[in-house]
């Protein structure tokens, strides 16, 4: 089993455990977890689609300088 798959099969214990555990909602841990969900899911996306957007923006401007040559 590589490391990879390692901590990804330990991640998913994780979530399952607190997932499992977490029902009373009288634990700290879930909404300590909850309030980071928008840095930790929403930011890495909008990064993706910004990276994406600059890519696209690159390649159109190379293309039309390119045709002026």
């Amino acid at each position: 089993m590589s490391p990879t798959s390692r901590w990804l099969a330990g991640g998913l214990a994780l979530l399952g455990v607190v997932a499992l555990t977490g029902g009373d909602h009288g634990s700290s841990l879930l909404p300590f977890v909850g309030r980071f969900h928008p840095a930790l899911v929403h930011f890495p996306l909008g990064i993706l689609v910004l990276a994406l957007i600059a890519d696209a923006a690159g390649r159109v401007s190379s293309h039309a300088i390119l045709r002026q040559w």
